[in-house]
């Protein structure tokens, strides 16, 4: 997989390319990386010819530094009222106009991150980000990363480098270049792959300190990196993730936890479902996964026994297994950076999925109990509600189209912006689908996107949410399109497929309609008459099977469609989910990368000069601070800089470590002037004599002056005396 990043900064941000590329690499990913001049932001978000707005797949990103905004670095793209003096709310508006702009413009995701700046008392950054992030909120496809969540995640001892700020712009120190690569890369990762829904905890030693059948309800310990645990999967149920249960033990044991203990956190009605008995932990994960209709690679499961996280790999190597340190204190730190923990945006069906789940269980009971699937059916009280997609409902289905993998006709991800320009053409449009019954409100779990072409209304794309599948619902759906291109004349409907590794559900659906097809370059077009599909209605199975859940009928019946395809089909080796969680963990101290691309040198490029080993002293000194920035094995001591590779950046960063390593403020100038080691360090050699002399003179002008006054002194006295 290659992802592409353009980014746009308020200061001088190429420092941040090399850990980016070394991080995707280790992830085993490619990724391409451009930069815009430094200060260029509103011309990024403004100016349809910018490569912000060319870009049609990928991630925009704009790094902002508020004292840039405020200094004017960007004063000649701005308004002349911008140009003033201006407050956070000021700033805000002219910055939000520019994003308003963009997001109604373009079809790339922006993450912005704010970086924090030095002047942090006479700067507005607080009210500023607040404000932003109110604006955020409001704009699809839009993500903000504050300045205060950067450096809690990625926290740097030194941030600011001031000389190369100086001289160049570029505002922080290699340490903190890599945290911003760090939260940049965890970010696009994050909201790229699809997303984890169940975290599975284990009980003793896990959830609590000690074991509940042992020391007793009131005997185990909620304290510490323990209630941080609990306080995280609090955090997690808030964000819409289920919250279950897996452990060796007896249920009334640990339900006497929860209810006797008046440390904990979680409560009981947080569970979404659980399995305690003193079955294999693996094939309980399986079991929850039966029962909440969701495939093993949604889960995230956390023990802190290396034995029972084995066993589960080797069993259900689609759980991303975790294993809690020996170490407690070391939990908050594993906590923080499980970047499949992570969630920019929470919308209001995330926040029900705990109860859709459960009435979900008593829909499967109801089933049980029912004579046949059409009484079932009829009990249910099902109740369909298909309308165009409002405007507060395109996060909630952008989310649908990032998680619908079984019964998505073409496997398409969209983003809001790609939802908001299908609402405001003429000829597309964008269906959803709510669903409810008599146990409660499904929400909205069905998408269609439509689009009239020539004298046929196509179906581009038909999504529905796994739960809602085997009870019609798809059926209305369709029977929806049929209404709807009759309404506007058209007598035919197509629906297009694409295959997918999951989406054979989505198949036998459409290959149980009677209709023609035609396959060409990968997709299938399914026709059919409008009137005959405007009455569509599921085939229901003449024999109820008792075994089977809610939704999911008799395999054999006459709508095979509505039988699931298996959990999960990748192998661990296939997935990268374990390579991202040890690379977030590897993320933890920025030095490690800083240490890691030190240690990552490139061979000596084919340059026409021959090699020639520095001299000891100041050449060798200054061979290894080029080695360090330029990522050179091998430095002779006449090669030219920009023969190596060197621009103008790089430079900057020289100075800077020459005034840490050597403490001498070599002027910008002289190493443009002195282009090699051997020269430079001749003009260092030089001016260091040159001090010396000057030295040396004022000490002997100082010697001579206090011996004249002593003198003065002496003759002063004898001519009184």
């Amino acid at each position: 997989m290659k992802y592409s990043l353009s980014i746009v900064a308020s200061f001088t941000a190429e420092p941040v390319g090399d850990p980016l590329q070394f991080l995707f690499a280790r992830l085993g990913f490619e990724v391409d990386v451009s930069f815009a001049p430094y200060g260029q932001l509103f011309q990024a978000m403004l100016r349809p010819d910018s490569e912000f707005h060319q870009r049609q797949s990928g991630w925009n990103v704009a790094l902002l530094r508020v004292d840039d905004l405020l200094s004017g670095a960007d004063a000649n793209t701005r308004s002349d009222k911008a140009k003033q003096p201006t407050t956070a709310s000021t700033l805000c508006q002219d910055f939000g106009h520019a994003l308003d702009i963009y997001a109604n413009s373009s079809n790339v995701p922006l993450l912005l991150i704010v970086t924090p700046s030095a002047n942090t008392e006479e700067t507005p950054g607080a009210e500023f980000e607040r404000l932003l992030s109110l604006k955020v909120s409001e704009l699809p496809s839009v993500f903000l990363i504050g300045s205060e969540h950067l450096q809690d995640l990625y926290p740097v001892k030194n941030i600011f480098d001031a000389e190369a700020d100086r001289f160049g712009h570029v505002p922080y120190t290699d340490s903190f270049f890599a945290a911003i690569a760090s939260c940049l890369t965890r970010t696009v990762i994050t909201l790229s792959r699809p997303e984890k829904k169940v975290v599975v905890v284990d009980c003793d030693n896990t959830l609590w300190k000690g074991v509940c059948g042992e020391d007793g309800s009131r005997g185990v310990s909620v304290s510490g990196s323990y209630r941080f645990l609990q306080s995280t999967l609090l955090k997690q149920f808030d964000s819409g993730r289920l919250i279950c249960l897996v452990s060796k033990n007896i249920e009334s044991d640990v339900k006497a936890v929860f209810d006797d203990n008046p440390q904990m956190l979680l409560s009981w009605d947080k569970l979404t479902t659980w399995k305690i008995n003193w079955s294999p932990k693996s094939e309980n994960l399986k079991s929850l996964a039966r029962e909440l209709d969701l495939g093993l690679d949604s889960m995230i499961f956390i023990d802190d026994n290396p034995v029972e996280i084995a066993e589960v790999k080797a069993n259900c190597p689609e759980v991303l297994a975790i294993q809690l340190p020996a170490d407690e204190a070391e939990f908050s730190s594993l906590l923080n950076h499980i970047w499949a923990l992570d969630k920019l945006q929470v919308t209001a069906e995330d926040k029900l999925r705990t109860k859709s789940y459960r009435d979900n269980a008593k829909r499967n009971q109801l089933q049980s109990a029912s004579a046949s699937f059409e009484s079932f059916l009829k009990s249910l009280d099902l109740r369909v509600d298909i309308g165009e997609l409002p405007l507060e409902s395109i996060p909630r289905t952008a989310q649908l189209s990032q998680r619908t993998n079984q019964f998505n006709t073409t496997g398409r991800k969209f983003q809001e912006s790609d939802l908001a320009k299908i609402c405001s053409h003429d000829s597309r449009a964008c269906y959803t689908l709510a669903v409810s019954d008599r146990f409660g409100d499904y929400g909205l779990v069905g998408a269609m996107i439509t689009e009239i072409a020539g004298d046929k209304f196509v179906v581009t794309d038909l999504m529905l949410s796994c739960r809602a599948l085997g009870k019609g619902v798809e059926h209305k759906m369709l029977a929806h399109a049929g209404k709807v291109a009759r309404e506007n004349q058209l007598n035919r409907v197509e629906i297009n497929f694409v295959p997918t590794d999951r989406n054979d559900p989505a198949q036998r659906f459409l290959e149980s309609l009677d209709c023609e097809r035609t396959v060409n370059s990968g997709m299938t077009r399914f026709l059919i008459d409008a009137d005959l599909l405007s009455d569509l209605q599921m085939k229901l199975p003449l024999v109820a099977n008792k075994n089977e859940p809610a939704g999911k009928p008799d395999a054999e019946s006459d709508h095979p469609a509505i039988t699931p395809a298996p959990a999960a089909r990748h192998s661990m080796i296939e997935q990268p989910d374990y390579r991202i969680f040890e690379t977030g963990l590897f993320c933890r101290d920025a030095e490690n990368i800083v240490n890691a691309l030190g240690e990552k040198l490139e061979h000596r490029p084919d340059i026409q000069q021959s090699f020639s080993e520095p001299k000891e002293g100041f050449e060798t000194m200054l061979a290894s601070i080029w080695q360090r920035v330029l990522r050179i094995e091998r430095i002779g001591r006449n090669d030219r800089f920009v023969d190596l590779g060197g621009n103008s950046v790089m430079l900057v960063r020289i100075h800077s470590l020459i005034l840490e390593r050597l403490h001498v403020d070599v002027p910008i100038t002289a190493l443009f002037k002195y282009a090699t080691i051997s020269a430079l360090a001749g003009y260092l050699e030089s001016d260091r004599k040159t001090d010396s002399r000057m030295l040396a003179a004022r000490e002997r002008a100082l010697r001579g002056r206090s011996v004249n006054r002593a003198t003065f002194k002496r003759n002063t006295r004898r001519a009184n005396g």
